[in-house]
């Protein structure tokens, strides 16, 4: 039977945020609630997630607390965690107790490529004898982030929290022997790189002007820092501001950065105010952050500080990784994609996941892999090895080297993704969805198209299970589909 869209409940699992909508909108929004992934056990054996958690972590109650992580680099690691978390989703979304009231909702979950075929029979398990689902699927995060660009073939670069997977996609099936994973090498890594650079160069306190001490320059701090707008990957030089006038103006530009770093703040607001008596003043435009040596972030502390350009090299650890660039290459390169086919991969890149969340990034690993792989005419050397199944070295086959690179996006016509000026200008950008959450985007589409579907009876040609389905074949139907 098909679905409505209101009914339709729809969940990423993630290592650090599991996001999760309840009711689909005809615009496709961005996930109502983020959970983090993290389960904490009382003493009397009872799960608390989210705001109990948070709040139980800042209370008395946080010596006798154990933090479970459900999921560590996309796999499970304790089972009894995952469904407490679960349960507190569900619960979240429709009010239920999905123990104790059967869920009634048709959902589609979005489950880490590193499972094995028993942990997502478990997974169907649970969600219909446990939560009592009406229907259910798994999707694949791959083809969700290409639907979600509009496209059923291409290169997906999912940058996880503690590991990178790149697969390889042709019309909507996934290449699985060619599927490579990088770990170490995500979001948390970045944040890690980025607190050893804080550490060597520490930011200022704006209000002291006093550099930050050893005890304050935290993960939380560097996590906050890759997290705002002030960090970034440059993609051009990055452009001192002249030196005239104190090295902080040039015809009505202002560095405010640069003026507190100098430790004369009160001495040149002073000598502003005299000039704006003077002359009037000028109309002082906007820096582009790149172009700035210094630029100042408000903490959610409500402290400010002044960080240096450490800012922009948070992501050098996945810019210069080696082991990403022959994981790419492997993938496209694998024997068992046909050599004609692979410039279809090469031509549609999409890069997602909040380990991809800096500005500049995605741009910046599509120019490294340009300069890297990109064919220019005459035959080189590969830059990694190709190897078949069994072991034994090939030689590069025709079309190896990529002609052109191209990054696809999310398209126009989902307003609620698109950031505008006018976004910009009337504040509502931060309800936008981010492209780094695009795999969500594409879940709803995904969950629209198989719950709505009337034209399948088979479970072969059916794109979900109902209970029907699962009563007779049982949870290893969910491979069927």
């Amino acid at each position: 039977m098909p679905y409505r869209d209101h009914d339709m409940l729809v969940i990423e699992l993630g290592s650090h945020t599991c996001r999760a909508t309840l009711s689909l909108a005809e615009s496709l929004a961005p996930p109502q609630h983020r959970f983090p992934t993290r389960v904490g056990v009382l003493p009397s054996g009872d799960y608390i997630c989210s705001n109990d958690l948070e709040d139980a972590t800042s209370s008395t109650e946080a010596e006798s607390l154990n933090i479970i992580r459900p999921l560590v680099a996309g796999k499970v690691a304790d089972w009894k965690a995952l469904v407490a978390l679960l349960s507190h989703i569900l619960y979240t979304l429709t009010g239920k107790e999905p123990i104790l009231q059967p869920v009634g909702n048709p959902v589609l979950v979005m489950c880490p490529p590193c499972w094995s075929p028993t942990e997502r029979e478990r997974l169907t398990q649970l969600f219909f004898q446990t939560f009592r689902v009406q229907a259910f699927m798994a999707a694949d995060p791959a083809v969700a982030s290409l639907f979600a660009c509009s496209s059923l073939s291409g290169l997906v670069i999912d940058i996880g929290h503690e590991k990178t997977d790149v697969t390889g996609v042709f019309e909507s099936i996934i290449s699985h022997p060619s599927r490579q994973t990088v770990s170490q090498l995500g979001g948390r890594q970045i944040t890690e790189h980025l607190l050893s650079l804080l550490r060597a160069s520490p930011p200022l306190d704006q209000a002291t002007q006093q550099s930050l001490s050893a005890s304050e320059i935290t993960l939380e701090l560097a996590e906050e820092i890759k997290c705002s707008d002030i960090c970034e990957v440059p993609l051009g030089n990055i452009q001192q501001p002249a030196a005239t006038k104190g090295a902080t103006e040039d015809e009505g530009v202002l560095d405010i950065a640069a003026v507190v770093a100098s430790g004369k703040t009160r001495e040149y607001l002073a000598r502003a105010e005299a000039e704006k008596r003077n002359e009037g003043g000028k109309k002082q435009q906007v820096i582009p952050n790149a172009q700035l040596s210094h630029n100042t972030l408000l903490l959610k502390s409500g402290r400010t500080i002044v960080v240096d350009g450490a800012r922009f090299k948070a992501a050098e650890r996945v810019l210069s990784s080696n082991e990403l660039a022959e994981a790419i290459w492997s993938t496209v390169n694998h024997p068992t994609i046909e050599a004609s086919r692979r410039h279809e991969l090469w031509e549609n890149i999409v890069i997602v996941g909040l380990g991809a969340r800096i500005s500049g990034l995605r741009e910046a690993l599509l120019m490294r892999l340009q300069d890297r792989f990109a064919s220019t005419g005459q035959l080189g050397a590969a830059p990694v090895a190709i190897y078949d199944p069994y072991g034994q070295a090939q030689a590069p086959t025709i079309g190896a080297y990529p002609t052109i690179l191209r990054a696809i996006k999310i398209p126009v016509h989902f307003p609620e993704w698109n950031i505008r000026e006018a976004d910009i200008a009337t504040g509502n950008a931060s309800s936008k969805g981010v492209p780094e959450e695009a795999t969500f985007l594409g879940a709803q589409i995904i969950a629209h198209i198989a719950f709505t579907d009337t034209s399948h009876s088979s479970i072969a040609s059916r794109n979900y299970l109902d209970r029907s389905m699962y009563t007779e074949l049982g949870p290893c139907a969910i491979h069927s589909i």
